[in-house]
């Protein structure tokens, strides 16, 4: 074909896909960077909350109470909103501020000291104080609003908590707010429609999560390795609906447990924990699930994370993140992973979506105020709340464990007044933690203050508002959630599946003791099942495909060891598409190398039930207009190869790809890209300097090869 007819028809092709790129795309585009929240001008008011000291002399019933450092300041609130407006305003506001369990009790955890409960436990139900769980030094109890308010009406109003209180062993009287989910079930934004076709299900398919081909593992399955001798925990709270995707969208049969007491797994109002069983068994169809669920408390995850344990299980998916913590490793979460990684677990962790929920400063205060200033003209933070959902306001600061820094977080409305606070006396006996839960019936904006109470320097201010739909003045860096700072965590970040870009939302580390964290990120942004017809978004959704994979690449080397699989993820990632920061991204997104070849899965010990892969659908405007760029794409693609006259490409997945120079691997031979760090084939380090390469066409030579077996040359 004369050359000037090749570059005719390439510029012919390339204009018709920019054409249809610009006419159909170009509304909704690629996916750009979102503009910056705006928000009013915060009210101009002088912050002037009443302190503990100021209640107490209000209500004197209250003083022992009010000024008992060891019990929460949301339980003083508490019995402060009953002696201004009876049980209905004190019940308002535990609804309101989280405090109410399923059955309107109000819960508590006690820290104590010691081991052995048996009696405390005998003691705590004496006072008709229900028992929900203990772990270590921690007990879970919730207490009858009856109890409460018989209590109130006496003459000590805050009888039913300090008579908790003055029990033996019990330390203190805590509110923590519960570990989150990291997913968000959602349509793809407008800017995204355009890059997707959905899959349709059809009558007994089995939906697949987009993100086995992106990260190669359908190779693998198509290889043989299907997680056949590997069992996996998933530690989550709630698998709402998984009884009726058994033999389907999961395994016929999986092991399940609920840590929660008098609540079942699938009974929790939360389907979330299903959805990353879903992704994982697209992935390891053959392996072993244990379902583990607890409600975001230490108590029901320490006891879940024993009987995962227990239950040999190799890997724990966990996406879910605390958001109170040092954030440096060796936090109670954080130690919780290190046992079980210290135990030979491979422990997966999605990094958090805090990205946009987050804000890192040094405490200062220009104008003597006492409170923070967020700018050199206000000391109020405003954010907007997700409607129909708790929001999560948390506050850290560096003073771990206990800290001697006194600082309280307060939260206003848009005139000023103080909706809720938080006013724990640290005074070196607390952690360096207040925190805020708070369901809005609102979603205008809202701010959050700082204030300093009893300081001796300057603090760094890490503050989380989870849940928030906008934030003004975010600090990406330094927003994980904890565990995923554990040094036994695989962190893992999110990308979307369809661009390989880094979400916004994906938790940037390091940690607080400068390691890096994620160490890699996966996609998401996929259909499942569990959420159709919305996507799975989040790292919560990244988590359960890194998950997948390494049950995939420890099915087929029963040999290694947990490191010896989380080395090889990471040995085996791309570059993040666009413009991606190490510290949200680690060493890439994972992409499996060529699965190895003569290796043969353990027998099933059971029959697995058949997975069909549903055509893709092409009925939509969208999948049309893609089909149309994939051709012309092609076309281009196809007349350059001609038109260069080199030896036929392969294509991998759509991408147009040819064996560059490669390697041997000193093992088994099999020939590797050069920059490989592992063999696909046998699974061992690569020693590049063991190596041979030809040196007429420079191609690796096998171990001990006379010969090329690429261009004949005498080796």
């Amino acid at each position: 074909m004369p050359q000037t007819r090749i570059r005719l028809i390439l510029i012919f092709v390339a204009v018709l896909v920019v054409a249809a790129w610009w006419l159909f795309f170009s509304p909704l585009g690629a996916s750009r960077p979102t503009a910056a929240p705006t928000f009013p001008p915060p009210p101009q008011v002088t912050i002037t909350p009443p302190s503990l000291e100021d209640l107490a002399r209000e209500f004197p019933r209250l003083e022992r109470l009010l000024r008992d450092p060891s019990v929460d300041s949301a339980y003083k609130d508490f019995v402060v909103a009953y002696e201004r407006g009876g049980l209905e305003a004190a019940e308002q506001l535990a609804r309101t501020r989280g405090l109410l369990t399923p059955d309107n009790h109000v819960r508590v955890t006690l820290v104590v000291d010691t081991a052995d409960t048996a009696r405390l436990i005998d003691d705590l139900e004496a006072l008709s104080v229900n028992v929900l769980g203990a772990y270590q030094d921690l007990i879970d109890v919730s207490i009858p609003l009856k109890v409460i308010v018989e209590a109130a009406q006496s003459d000590n109003p805050g009888a039913a908590f300090e008579s908790i209180r003055d029990l033996e062993h019990v330390v203190g009287l805590q509110f923590s707010a519960p570990s989150a989910p990291q997913g968000l079930q959602r349509a793809p934004p407008l800017d995204r429609l355009a890059l997707r076709t959905p899959q349709q299900k059809g009558v007994g398919e089995a939906r697949i999560s987009e993100g086995l081909s992106v990260i190669y593992a359908d190779l693998w399955q198509a290889a043989g390795f299907t997680g056949r001798g590997v069992k996996i925990g998933i530690l989550d709270q709630g698998f709402d609906g998984y009884r009726d995707l058994l033999g389907r969208e999961l395994p016929g049969q999986v092991s399940i447990q609920s840590f929660v007491a008098d609540v079942e797994p699938d009974a929790t109002g939360e389907n979330h924990g299903t959805a990353v069983a879903e992704i994982v068994y697209d992935f390891a169809p053959d392996a072993e699930l244990f379902l583990a669920y607890y409600d975001g408390g230490d108590v029901s995850m320490g006891n879940a994370v024993e009987w995962l344990l227990e239950q040999d299980v190799q890997i724990i998916s966990h996406s879910a993140g605390g958001l109170a913590g040092p954030m440096d490793g060796t936090g109670r979460d954080a130690k919780l992973v290190d046992d079980a990684a210290a135990q030979g677990v491979l422990w997966i962790n999605s990094s958090g979506n805090s990205a946009n929920e987050h804000y890192r400063a040094v405490f200062a205060d220009a104008d003597r105020d006492a409170f923070h200033d967020v700018s050199p003209a206000d000391s109020l933070l405003a954010f907007r709340p997700a409607p129909d959902k708790a929001t999560q306001i948390v506050l850290n600061w560096d003073d771990w464990p206990q800290s001697a820094e006194d600082y309280d977080l307060y939260l206003f409305d848009r005139d000023g007044i103080v909706l809720a606070s938080s006013r724990n006396v640290q005074a070196g006996e607390r952690a360096p933690v207040e925190q805020i839960l708070y369901q809005f019936e609102d979603p205008g904006t809202y701010y959050v203050a700082v204030q300093a109470v009893d300081t001796a320097r300057p603090v760094r201010l890490d503050l989380y508002i989870h849940e928030a739909h906008s934030m003004d003045r975010t600090s990406p860096s330094h927003s994980l959630a904890t565990p995923a700072d554990a040094r036994g965590a695989l962190t893992v970040g999110a990308t979307f599946f369809q661009d390989g870009s880094l979400e916004s939302f994906s938790s940037y580390g390091p940690t607080n003791d400068s390691r890096q964290k994620p160490e890699l990120v996966g996609p998401d942004g996929v259909f499942v099942t569990t959420y159709a017809p919305k996507a799975f978004f989040g790292t919560s959704a990244a988590a359960p495909h890194v998950t997948g994979a390494a049950a995939l690449v420890w099915s087929a080397h029963p040999e290694f060891d947990a490191d010896d699989v989380r080395a090889f993820l990471l040995a085996n990632t791309i570059p993040v598409a666009g413009e991606a920061e190490d510290d949200a991204t680690g060493s890439g997104l994972l992409r499996l190398p060529a699965p190895p070849q003569d290796v043969v899965e353990a027998p099933p010990t059971a029959a697995a039930a058949p997975i069909t892969r549903p055509a893709a659908s092409t009925g939509s405007p969208a999948g049309a207009i893609a089909a149309i760029c994939v051709v012309g794409a092609g076309g281009v693609a196809l007349v350059s190869a001609l038109a260069m006259r080199r030896r036929q490409a392969t294509t991998r997945h759509g991408l147009l790809w040819r064996p560059a120079a490669s390697i041997a691997c000193a093992t088994c031979g099999a020939q590797l890209r050069s920059d490989a760090q592992f063999c696909g084939q046998c699974g061992r380090p690569i020693d590049a300097a063991a190596s041979r390469e030809c040196g007429t066409c420079k191609q690796a030579l096998r171990p001990g090869a006379a010969y090329c077996s690429y261009c004949g040359a005498a080796a």
